[in-house]
Parts: structure tokens; sequence; C-alpha cells
């Protein structure tokens, strides 16, 4: 998409050298549509991994805005978590934000313990972090479960996610603004999910769990030795995830999804249901 778009910006260039002397106002217009391109590429060639989502809900205005802290700047798909992740959340209302020292701990950590309970479905142990000291609301620290005997260069450090609310209501409910900051935080992990599978997916994660555990026992078994760089595993392990087991293609699924008592029945499956809800309300 990319290439096409920087070939139209030649060809529209190319034209302009050829009217500018000849017609300074058709100049003018097309010259305000080559700019305009060419802040549409600039968009496109933002990193993925430094982003907002912004909605309205009646004159009410919600935003997240993320980036990611890693080792180095590439990012990939086969990034795995590091050992212990950190996600950063800062919460704020109308440019003031939500603290401890504002709000109280126990406010907070009631509040906090609502963004907890969707990582443990992806193989994290999680721990909450709320100081008078820290420059955010609260801290998710996530311990992998998946990885953490493996050896690997490309890591991703820590997550810093911002949710911020404008309004000019004088009462808001917290559940509301909870089901919309839901909303964009299951926007930002199904576009996440997407480029780095090994820190996001439920389901992929599991796989690739149960695959480098056999894959380790096999060698042990037939080589005498279960040492092996995880990464020259993993490429064909994402190519299976991104194909068929991020959220994005089970929902693209035609078959016949099962009933509620054949998901019991077949609850020992490795795809079972889990709610993409990254809050609890």
């Amino acid at each position: 998409m990319i290439d096409d778009v920087m070939m139209i910006l030649v060809i529209c260039e190319n034209f302009l050298t050829s009217l500018k002397k000849k017609k300074k106002k058709m100049y003018s217009a097309i010259s305000w549509v080559a700019n305009l391109f060419w802040r549409l590429l600039f968009c496109l060639l933002q990193p993925w991994h430094e982003m907002s989502i912004a909605i309205r809900v009646d004159k009410n205005y919600y935003k997240l805005t993320y980036d990611y802290k890693t080792d180095n700047q590439q990012l990939s798909s086969i990034t795995i978590p590091y050992p212990e992740l950190s996600i950063h959340f800062d919460i704020i209302i109308n440019n003031t934000q939500l603290k401890s020292s504002t709000y109280g701990a126990q406010f907070l950590t009631q509040l906090s313990k609502r963004f907890a309970n969707f990582w443990n479905n992806l193989e994290y142990d999680t721990a909450l972090n709320i100081s008078d000291d820290s420059n955010h609301t609260f801290d998710l620290n996530l311990k992998c479960q998946v990885f953490s005997n493996y050896a690997a260069s490309n890591h991703l450090r820590a997550i810093n996610l911002s949710l911020t609310i404008i309004t000019d209501q004088q009462y808001i409910s917290l559940e509301e603004i909870l089901v919309r900051f839901n909303y964009l935080l299951d926007s930002w992990y199904l576009h996440s999910e997407i480029n780095l599978p090994l820190v996001f997916s439920c389901i992929g994660r599991k796989f690739v769990k149960i695959n480098a555990f056999w894959y380790r026992k096999c060698r042990q078994d037939i080589l005498g030795n279960d040492s092996f760089e995880i990464e020259k595993l993993l490429p064909s392990l994402v190519s299976k995830i991104m194909q068929e087991l991020v959220v994005v293609q089970l929902l693209q699924q035609k078959g016949k999804l099962p009933s509620i008592d054949d998901v019991h029945r077949n609850y020992h499956n490795i795809v079972k249901a889990f709610s993409i809800r990254l809050i609890d309300y």
C-alpha cells in the first residue's frame, strides 16, 4: 500500500512540474492535493506501536493512547514478553490524573482489580502496584508463564496505557466510564494481538506453550539433550497463530459454532471460549 502511495506522489509531482509555469492556479490546487498525500504517507509510516484511539459518546470524549518499551526498536511478530512485563495505567478525567494521593488507595485498589483478571487467561501471573511515589495511576505487573524458561533477544518490556475522558457532565457513573474504556481497550487488544501474538494472543500463547513443551521432550528422548533456541522454533508457530488462532481469524470462521453444552463437554480443548473483556464491570 505504501508503494502505491509513493507511486501516486511521484506522478503528482511530475505533473506539477509540467504545469507550474503555465497554470499557477491549477498548480496551487494540485499542490494542496499532493500535500494531502504526503500527510497520508506520514500517517502510514508512523510506528504502529505508538498510537491513539478516540471515540465520542454523546458529549463525552474518550481516548486511549499507548506505546511500547522494548529491548530495541525492532518489534516483530516473534517478540516475546519480558519475564516480568509491566503495564503502566494512567486514568485521566478532565485533565486530572487519578492518583492515590487524591482519590485514595482503597478506591484505586478496587478499581485496578477490575483490570487484572483478563491477563490471567493469557498465562500471566498478575500483581498490582499502587504508590504515591509513582507517576502512574497504577501498575499491573505480569509474570509470563509461557517463556519464563527460554532465552530470547527481542522482548517487550513495558506498556504505557493512558485512558482519558473529557466531559462537561457534573456526574458520570464509574460503570459508564469503564464500559467505554473497555471498548477502547478491546480495540487496542485486537490490533496488538495481530502484531504481537506471542504477547497478546490467548490461544496462541497456549499453543506455543504446548508445542514448546513437547518439542523439548522429544529432543530429550531422542537426542538426550533438551536445550534449543526458542527463536528458531517460533516463526513456524507464529505463522500458524496468525493464520488461524488470533481472534480476528477465529471470528471469520464460517463453520457451525458449538452449542453451550458442547463447549462444556469439551472444556479440555485448547480452543475454548473466553471473553474479550479487559475490564470487569
